[in-house]
Protein backbone atom coordinates (compact mmCIF):
# COMPACT_ATOMS: atom_id res chain seq x y z
CA UNK A 1 0.00 0.00 0.00
CA UNK A 2 1.81 3.14 -1.17
CA UNK A 3 -0.24 5.43 1.07
CA UNK A 4 1.11 3.83 4.26
CA UNK A 5 4.41 2.65 2.77
CA UNK A 6 3.62 -1.03 3.30
CA UNK A 7 5.68 -3.13 0.90
CA UNK A 8 4.45 -6.57 -0.12
CA UNK A 9 7.74 -8.16 -1.20
CA UNK A 10 8.28 -11.60 0.36
CA UNK A 11 5.52 -11.16 2.94
CA UNK A 12 2.57 -13.40 3.61
CA UNK A 13 -1.01 -12.22 3.75
CA UNK A 14 -1.15 -12.26 7.57
CA UNK A 15 2.06 -10.27 7.91
CA UNK A 16 0.87 -7.69 5.37
CA UNK A 17 -2.47 -7.41 7.13
CA UNK A 18 -0.84 -6.79 10.53
CA UNK A 19 1.63 -4.30 9.07
CA UNK A 20 -1.14 -2.42 7.28
CA UNK A 21 -3.34 -2.28 10.40
CA UNK A 22 -0.42 -0.99 12.48
CA UNK A 23 0.28 1.68 9.85
CA UNK A 24 -3.37 2.77 9.95
CA UNK A 25 -3.29 2.89 13.77
CA UNK A 26 -0.08 4.94 13.67
CA UNK A 27 -1.73 7.34 11.23
CA UNK A 28 -4.79 7.74 13.47
CA UNK A 29 -2.55 8.39 16.49
CA UNK A 30 -0.57 10.97 14.47
CA UNK A 31 -3.86 12.85 14.04
CA UNK A 32 -4.46 12.62 17.81
CA UNK A 33 -7.31 10.19 17.22
CA UNK A 34 -8.26 7.28 19.47
CA UNK A 35 -7.56 3.68 18.47
CA UNK A 36 -9.48 2.22 21.39
CA UNK A 37 -12.44 3.23 23.52
CA UNK A 38 -10.37 4.05 26.61
CA UNK A 39 -8.50 6.71 24.60
CA UNK A 40 -11.65 8.66 23.72
CA UNK A 41 -11.40 12.27 24.86
CA UNK A 42 -14.88 13.49 24.01
CA UNK A 43 -16.97 11.96 25.38
CA UNK A 44 -14.89 10.45 28.14
CA UNK A 45 -16.28 7.23 29.60
CA UNK A 46 -14.92 5.38 32.60
CA UNK A 47 -14.11 1.70 32.36
CA UNK A 48 -16.79 0.94 34.95
CA UNK A 49 -19.49 2.87 33.04
CA UNK A 50 -18.47 1.31 29.73
CA UNK A 51 -18.48 -2.27 30.98
CA UNK A 52 -21.72 -1.79 32.90
CA UNK A 53 -23.44 -0.89 29.62
CA UNK A 54 -21.98 -3.61 27.39
CA UNK A 55 -25.12 -5.73 27.39
CA UNK A 56 -27.18 -2.77 26.19
CA UNK A 57 -24.56 -1.87 23.58
CA UNK A 58 -24.51 -5.47 22.33
CA UNK A 59 -28.31 -5.47 22.19
CA UNK A 60 -28.33 -2.26 20.11
CA UNK A 61 -25.70 -3.69 17.75
CA UNK A 62 -27.55 -6.98 17.38
CA UNK A 63 -30.86 -5.22 16.71
CA UNK A 64 -29.33 -2.91 14.10
CA UNK A 65 -30.30 -3.70 10.50
CA UNK A 66 -26.63 -3.66 9.45
CA UNK A 67 -26.01 -6.80 11.49
CA UNK A 68 -28.29 -8.67 9.09
CA UNK A 69 -25.82 -8.03 6.26
CA UNK A 70 -22.82 -9.51 8.07
CA UNK A 71 -21.17 -12.33 6.12
CA UNK A 72 -20.30 -13.88 9.46
CA UNK A 73 -22.88 -15.27 11.88
CA UNK A 74 -22.99 -12.84 14.77
CA UNK A 75 -24.96 -12.64 18.00
CA UNK A 76 -25.09 -10.55 21.17
CA UNK A 77 -22.41 -12.61 22.90
CA UNK A 78 -20.01 -12.02 20.02
CA UNK A 79 -20.87 -8.31 19.89
CA UNK A 80 -20.19 -8.08 23.62
CA UNK A 81 -16.78 -9.72 23.16
CA UNK A 82 -15.95 -7.32 20.32
CA UNK A 83 -16.88 -4.36 22.54
CA UNK A 84 -14.77 -5.80 25.38
CA UNK A 85 -11.80 -5.96 22.99
CA UNK A 86 -12.53 -2.43 21.81
CA UNK A 87 -11.90 -0.98 25.27
CA UNK A 88 -8.16 -1.73 25.05
CA UNK A 89 -7.94 -1.88 21.26
CA UNK A 90 -7.15 -5.59 21.28
CA UNK A 91 -6.97 -7.25 17.89
CA UNK A 92 -9.95 -9.44 17.07
CA UNK A 93 -8.43 -12.92 17.13
CA UNK A 94 -11.52 -15.05 16.70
Amino acid sequence: CPIFNVKDENKGRDELYKEFLQAVKNFIVSLDGPVCVKDLKNPVISKEDYFSKLDLLAEYADDDAVSLTSFRTINRKLYRTIFEYAWDGKDIDF
